[in-house]
C-alpha cells in the first residue's frame, strides 16, 4: 500500500519482488577451483544442510578481474550444468562482481586494496598513451576497460582523463553507468561470462565511486 504522509512508492516505483528461491538458504563456498566448489557443495549434502543457492567468492576470478574465470576452473560450466543445475536439484549460483573493470595485465594482487583519489591519473590515463594500453588487447579479461577508455564509457578524473583507481585487480577502471557505453560494455560482459558459466545471480561489490 502506498503511504499517504510520503507516496515513497509514487516516485520511484515499488520495489522488484525477489525470485522465490533467493529466500532460500545460501552460503558462500570458496572458488580457489573447481574440486574446493565440489567438496563444499557435496558436504552440504552428507551432512544434510539445506542449500539452495551457492555464492561464488571472489577467488574464482582471474587475478581478480570481472567477468574472468581462473584457470582452475576449467569445468565450472559443465559442473553447474551437470550437478547444479541437473533435473530435480534447484540449487542456484550466484557469481560475486566487482564494479571495477581491471586494466592490469600484473595482476599482482596488492597487499591494501585501497581506493586511489585518482590525483596520480596523468601516469596511468589511457589518454595519455592509448598505444601503451592497446598492447594488452590480447588479455581477454582486459578488453572491456580497453573500451570504457577508447569510447568515453569510464569516469574520468579532474583531468578529464580516464580515472584510474587500485583495487584487488591493481589498475582498475569504473564505467560511468550513466552512459550507454558503460551500460553496453557492462551488458557484454555479464553475457560472456554467462557464456562461461550459466549463473542465476550476481552480486555487485567495491563500486567505491558511486
Amino acid at each position: 500500500p502506498r503511504s499517504t504522509l510520503f507516496p515513497y512508492t509514487t516516485l520511484f516505483r515499488s520495489p522488484a519482488l525477489p525470485p522465490f528461491w533467493a529466500m532460500g538458504f545460501h552460503s558462500t563456498v570458496p572458488a580457489d577451483s573447481l574440486d574446493t566448489i565440489r567438496t563444499a557443495v557435496y558436504k552440504f549434502k552428507t551432512d544434510k544442510v539445506p542449500l539452495d543457492g551457492v555464492w561464488l567468492s571472489i577467488p574464482y576470478m582471474k587475478n581478480y578481474a570481472t567477468f574472468s574465470l581462473n584457470d582452475k576452473l576449467a569445468g565450472l560450466g559443465d559442473y553447474v550444468k551437470q550437478t547444479l543445475h541437473a533435473a530435480g536439484d534447484t540449487k542456484r549460483i550466484v557469481m560475486t562482481l566487482f564494479a571495477g573493470l581491471s586494466n592490469d595485465t600484473t595482476a599482482v594482487k596488492p597487499k591494501h586494496p585501497n581506493n586511489s583519489n585518482g590525483s596520480n591519473g596523468s601516469n596511468n590515463s589511457y589518454s595519455s598513451d592509448r598505444k601503451r594500453f592497446a598492447n594488452v588487447n590480447n588479455y581477454d579479461y582486459t578488453k572491456y576497460a580497453m573500451r570504457l577508455a577508447r569510447e568515453n564509457g569510464a569516469l574520468i578524473n579532474s583531468k578529464n582523463q580516464t580515472f584510474v583507481a587500485q583495487t584487488w585487480s591493481n589498475k582498475t577502471v569504473f564505467p560511468n553507468w550513466g552512459s550507454q557505453v558503460g551500460r553496453d560494455v557492462w551488458q557484454q560482459g555479464l553475457q560472456d561470462l554467462y557464456g562461461k558459466v550459466s549463473y542465476d545471480g550476481v552480486q555487485l561489490v567495491m563500486n567505491e565511486p558511486a
